[in-house]
C-alpha cells in the first residue's frame, strides 16, 4: 500500500487497527485487480 499509488503513509499505517488495515488492504486489491482497469490507468 505504501509502495504504490502514493498510498497510505507509514504514520497512518502504524495508527490503524486491524479492521481499518483489512479495509485498506481490500481497497488496494480492488484497485489493482478491478478499478485500475476500468479507469485505464497503468500506474
Amino acid at each position: 500500500m505504501v509502495l504504490c499509488m502514493g498510498g497510505i503513509s507509514y504514520t497512518e499505517l502504524k495508527e490503524m487497527d486491524l479492521a481499518e488495515f483489512a479495509e485498506a488492504e481490500q481497497a488496494q486489491r480492488l484497485w489493482q485487480t478491478v478499478w485500475r482497469k476500468k479507469t485505464g490507468k497503468n500506474e
